[in-house]
């Protein structure tokens, strides 16, 4: 199934002369990792028995890789409970998943099998086929995802002074002291993306930049449909129907509502990692020195000037430009992953200011990130309001450039949704 190497690279030296293309780029993907996608997909659906009957199916000395990538995944999930099971001396365990906003694992597949492709497909001198994989392939998968998926300990010891009060003489209370030491176990889970371990897979340009295209929207949107992520999730018009019916019947939401309440607070609130408000206007916290106390970020258990991040920053615009408070969670959502459960799939020729953009599919990479469209710009440039830890501030930055991949509209932003003051 898989080209020649040198017919590969002959296609992508043609493709750099005419790079600007975005059709022709298309064109060398496709005719590097259609057959390793196609067979992904039918693999990983009904069709598999079918596959198998008609002689495509799984020999002694070879598997399909949905097989090997289930069995990882399972394998995984199987570290991080063992690591959780109760232990003689531990008086606590806590888990970590690093990069998580809800506590979720994230399934980073799509990276695992972005770079396994594009080393596979692209040896200039050993190029295989990789939907059915021999024995040197799986060692190579398992090496690849297991390299990307961590599982690491660490044992604090804890002392805590607790204080008791006894009756003492002539009814008097007598109160002592006892020092008590706890023996946590931290479990940290990490998740790599491509971005973290590329430089050590010694791509050339060429690898690189075909690396960069498959992580782009279209294609992660297969990889991740094929691992049952979010990438297909599309709400039903009696869900949407729900949704609507927790908001007032005279609500006035007007997409201009919506940006200039984004705009309001540009350059105004620093990043907070786990910071929310459900304040209407400025809120008094802002700017005050607390301590990151939401789990997954480098930044926890660090003191920083409060704020919002992304997601809490979109749920504060959305609750500014008048969605209730009391019903927020269940109409715009908070965290990346409720906002984009609560919209539609949207192309860049619909995108109009109020939508949201998001960097990945919900739990399928690390530090996701979403912010809200204010403007589109000459030559259709999409400007995005979002709070950044880089900038450690709001800033209004171009979609694209930013690493925006995915478009959504919130529900209570449809059109269904009438307009009244």
């Amino acid at each position: 199934m898989a080209l020649d190497p040198a017919t590969v690279k002959a296609i992508l030296l043609a493709a750099e002369k005419v790079a600007t293309d975005r059709n022709v780029r298309n064109m060398v993907i496709c005719a590097v990792l259609v057959p390793f996608i196609v067979i992904l997909l039918i693999l990983a659906s009904p069709f598999a028995i079918f596959f198998a009957v008609t002689g495509g199916g799984v020999g002694v000395e070879s598997l399909p890789i949905s097989t090997v990538m289930q069995n990882l995944k399972y394998e995984f999930s199987q570290r991080i409970e063992a690591e959780q099971i109760p232990e003689d001396g531990i008086d606590d365990i806590q888990l970590t998943i690093m990069g998580s906003e809800d506590g979720t694992i994230i399934d980073n597949s799509g990276d695992v099998l972005a770079l396994f492709a594009v080393e596979t497909n692209t040896d200039n001198e050993n190029g295989e086929q990789v939907a059915m994989l021999n024995e040197k392939q799986i060692t190579r998968l398992k090496e690849i995802y297991r390299d990307m998926n961590i599982v690491a300990v660490k044992i604090e010891e804890i002392e805590k002074e607790i204080l008791t009060e006894t009756a003492g003489e002539n009814g008097k209370t007598k109160t002592e002291s006892t020092t008590v030491t706890r023996k946590i176990k931290k479990v940290y889970v990490d998740s790599l993306t491509c971005e973290e371990v590329v430089d050590g897979f010694d791509f050339n340009e060429i690898q690189l930049k075909l690396l960069a295209e498959i992580r782009s929207s279209e294609y992660a949107m297969l990889m991740s449909g094929a691992t049952g992520r979010h990438g297909n999730t599309v709400l039903t018009q009696e869900q949407i129907s729900k949704i609507r019916a927790m908001l007032p019947p005279d609500l006035d939401l007007q997409r201009e509502r919506v940006v200039m309440a984004a705009y309001s607070i540009v350059g105004k609130v620093n990043y907070f990692w786990g910071g929310k408000s459900h304040v209407i206007g400025w809120d008094s916290r802002w700017g005050e020195m607390r301590e990151v106390t939401s789990p997954g970020s480098s930044s926890t258990g660090t003191s920083r000037l409060f704020g919002l991040d992304c997601s809490g920053y979109v749920t504060w615009v959305f609750i500014n430009a008048g969605v209730p408070v009391e019903n927020i969670n269940d109409t715009v959502g908070h965290g990346v992953t409720r906002q984009w459960e609560l919209s539609l799939p949207i192309s860049e020729q619909q995108v109009l200011p109020g939508d949201i953009a998001v960097f990945y599919i919900p739990g399928t990479r690390k530090i996701n990130h979403v912010g809200i469209v204010v403007s589109i710009e000459r030559d259709d440039k999409i400007m995005v309001a979002h709070c950044a830890s880089g900038s450690n501030n709001v800033v209004v930055t171009e979609a694209k450039a930013t690493g925006f991949r995915y478009f959504r509209r919130p529900v209570v932003l449809t059109q269904e949704i009438t307009i009244k003051h």
